[in-house]
């Protein structure tokens, strides 16, 4: 692999890094269009690209959400106690899933991705505010909604293994929605999440690629790691950043120009 791809591979890193911290996703929502795209141009993995995409990025998402959920902790910004029942649910959801989507031809799994895309950034561009009823973690202690931690989780876990994302898209409402938790704390509570989905969903790609001579040389199952190294590198460095920016910063401003550039970025991965 040339040094231009390996540094490209790091500066893709980099962003998605800072837009996971930040806003509690995978980042897979920029990191899978630029994944795709190179791997069908320069001819890597065949008519199998699209799984490759989904399952390396499956497999960055593990450092990613390691290191924002840290710092997320550190601010005091995840709700630990609600996490165990959410991420019991998510791995479920992620590992039959991703079974599931190594029977489904990439084009479908295409076209799926680019719809979550444009809920995901008409979800952005929406004002969100903490409701007059959001919990605390006390409440969660005291009386958990197991059931809606359930659903919540395994919903995440569903859309994880299907998109190759790290289920943040559809955790987060749910968590505004359905749990009522304050918007502060979904974003770290999501990546929290997110450590174990990534797992469960990267392995089931792993074991459906196992084998598959179609595959380039460095990839074990759908996980590339020659690109995988690089851009888990740059996405461990700038997570942190995300989450600092995320607890400094009032997120209106780039929420807009974030939700406004994915929905570009579905039209790309639909039409073109």
């Amino acid at each position: 692999m040339s040094i231009t791809l390996l540094v490209g591979f790091f500066l893709l890193g980099v962003v998605v890094g800072v837009i996971a911290g930040f806003f509690g996703i995978g980042g897979g929502v920029v990191a899978i269009p630029v994944l795709m795209w190179i791997f069908r141009t320069h001819g890597i993995g065949g008519d199998y690209y699209v799984h490759l995409a989904f399952g390396t990025n499956l497999f960055v998402i593990i450092g990613t959400a390691t290191m924002s959920s840290y710092r997320h902790t550190r601010y005091g910004n995840v709700y630990w106690a609600a996490v165990p029942y959410l991420a019991a649910a998510s791995i479920v959801g992620a590992l039959l899933s991703s079974f599931v989507a190594c029977l489904i031809p990439g084009r479908v799994l295409r076209l799926l991705f680019g719809v979550l895309m444009i809920y995901s950034g008409g979800r952005l561009l929406l004002r969100r505010q903490d409701g007059g009823n959001a919990v605390s973690q006390d409440d969660i202690r005291q009386n958990p909604p197991r059931l809606l931690y359930l659903i919540t989780g395994f919903s995440a876990g569903l859309i994880a293994g299907l998109t190759g994302l790290g289920g943040g898209i559809i955790s987060i409402p749910l968590m505004i929605t359905l749990l009522h938790f304050p918007v502060r704390v979904v974003a770290g509570t999501s990546s929290s999440i997110m450590i174990f989905t990534a797992i469960a969903g990267a392995l089931g790609y792993i074991l459906n690629g196992w084998g598959n001579p179609v595959l380039p040389q460095g990839a074990v199952g759908f996980v590339y790691l020659p690109a995988a190294v690089p851009y888990l590198a740059g996405t461990v460095l700038f997570a942190q950043v995300g989450a600092r920016l995320n607890n400094l910063i009032p997120a209106k401003g780039l929420r807009i120009i974030f939700g406004a550039f994915l929905l570009a970025m579905s039209i790309k991965v639909l039409f073109f």
